[in-house]
């Protein structure tokens, strides 16, 4: 899982003391991951390569000490790094940010926590906390706001679907907390075929000889938007045997991806929602 992923990777991290401006070592290191089980002992062996603005780990660490503007950047594995950079004082403390710059998963790259450190300590002890630590990715980190990722509707579980390649419920789609609810009464689809389409909830149509078929999602009662996503099933067959099915969400006026076949080639659909009527109460 990606969760477990990033929690070794930034623990080990916070474990090691590295020495040289850039300098790939072997490292041999044992985590303890406390969970609702109880701890484990999770033993990592990688090649590590760090790199400072300041030369080498003992001036970051000066400079830490002195919360002072400075960076590190470390890559455990390829395709794995992590950044982290001080900001300076604040609240009697040292402020620092962290994110990944490289990471399997490329929704989590980018991602950002910042944390205030007690200096007084050496930076590898005080970042081992991340009590103090405020951001998206202290979320994922520990669990709160990790989204299932998915290709298709059977890598979701307890009758989730597919949808824009995080695993939802059909109600996630659209906002549903109001007074006056509305339901789909029709839509307006182009295909990159040259179809158009109007069609209401459950119908649909296909595409390449029918191998891929798509169709209007039934919908939950949402609110009045002008906003509102409609969800379009898309079905992926081969010689009438169904491979794999996803939802796809799409805005009045808005184009999807490209949509594709998991065996033939020549497959590229597009879908456009051009328009939608609703009905409110």
């Amino acid at each position: 899982m990606n969760k477990f992923l990033l929690l070794i990777s930034t623990l080990v991290f916070l474990s090691i003391i590295i020495t040289g401006c850039q300098k790939t070592i072997d490292i041999t290191t044992k985590t303890i991951i406390e969970d609702q089980e109880g701890n484990q002992i999770i033993k990592v062996e990688a090649d590590m390569q760090a790199t400072t603005d300041c030369g080498d780990i003992e001036c970051f660490e000066e400079n830490f000490k002195a919360c002072k503007p400075s960076f590190i950047d470390s890559t455990l594995l390829e395709g794995l790094t992590y950044h982290y950079e001080i900001i300076g004082p604040k609240e009697d403390k040292c402020e620092i940010e962290a994110l990944f710059l490289e990471n399997p998963n490329p929704d989590i790259v980018g991602k950002k926590m910042r944390c205030l450190l007690d200096n007084s300590v050496n930076f590898v002890l005080a970042s081992q906390d991340l009590e103090p630590c405020e951001g998206e990715l202290k979320d994922i980190l520990m669990g709160d706001s990790i989204q299932q990722g998915c290709l298709r509707n059977s890598d979701c579980t307890n009758n989730l679907y597919c949808i824009d390649s995080e695993c939802k419920t059909l109600a996630d789609i659209n906002t549903n907390i109001c007074e006056s609810k509305c339901s789909l009464t029709d839509a307006t689809i182009t295909t990159s075929d040259g179809d158009v389409l109007t069609l209401r909830r459950g119908q649909g149509s296909y595409s390449f000889a029918g191998s891929v078929e798509w169709k209007i999602g039934v919908m939950p009662p949402f609110c009045p938007s002008e906003d509102v996503k409609v969800p379009i099933v898309t079905i992926k067959k081969q010689a009438g045997e169904i491979l794999e099915e996803q939802v796809l969400s799409l805005k009045k006026g808005q184009t999807s991806e490209l949509i594709t076949h998991p065996n033939i080639k020549r497959v590229d659909l597009k879908l456009t929602l051009d328009n939608f009527t609703q009905s409110c109460e």
